[in-house]
C-alpha cells in the first residue's frame, strides 16, 4: 500500500500531487519568427538610405515609400510594429529628411551663390543651347 501511495504522489492530477522540487512538464517555448515584410521593410529601408548617394531625388523616395508601406502592412492585426518593421520605417524616414535636405542645400547654392548659377547656365548652354537663364525668361513671357 506504501507503494502504491508513492505512485500516486508522484502521479499529477486528481488522485496525487507532484512531488516537491520537481517542476511539471511543459513545452519548450517555440521561437518567433520575424515577419517575412518586416525584414523586407527593413532591407529597403536601408537601400534607401544608401541610395541618397547614388541618385538623390528618386531612389530614396522610391524605396522609402516601400519601406514605409511594407512596414505597415507587416503590423496586421497586432498593435504595435515589430523591431524590424520599426527599423525600416525609421531608416526610410530619415532618408527621406536627408534627401530634402540635400535638395534644399542645392537649390539654395544655385539661388544665392552666383559661381554655381554661372556653372549651371554653361552646362545647360551646352547641353541644350542656350542657357538657364534665357529659357525661363522665354517660357515666362519676358522678352
Amino acid at each position: 500500500m506504501d507503494f502504491q501511495n508513492n505512485i500516486q504522489n508522484q502521479m499529477p492530477g486528481p488522485g496525487g500531487g507532484n512531488i516537491p522540487g520537481n517542476m511539471p512538464y511543459r513545452a519548450p517555448a517555440v521561437p518567433q519568427r520575424e515577419n517575412a515584410m518586416a525584414t523586407a521593410s527593413m532591407i529597403t529601408g536601408i537601400i534607401g538610405g544608401l541610395s541618397i548617394f547614388l541618385l538623390p531625388v528618386y531612389l530614396p523616395c522610391f524605396f522609402a515609400g516601400i519601406s514605409i508601406v511594407l512596414a505597415l502592412l507587416s503590423k496586421g492585426s497586432r498593435n504595435k510594429l515589430s523591431p524590424y518593421a520599426l527599423a525600416g520605417m525609421i531608416t526610410s524616414l530619415c532618408s527621406v529628411i536627408l534627401n530634402m535636405a540635400i535638395m534644399i542645400a542645392c537649390i539654395f547654392l544655385f539661388l544665392k551663390i552666383p559661381e554655381y548659377r554661372q556653372e549651371f547656365n554653361r552646362v545647360y548652354e551646352q547641353m541644350y543651347g542656350e542657357s538657364f537663364d534665357d529659357t525661363i525668361k522665354n517660357s515666362l513671357g519676358e522678352p
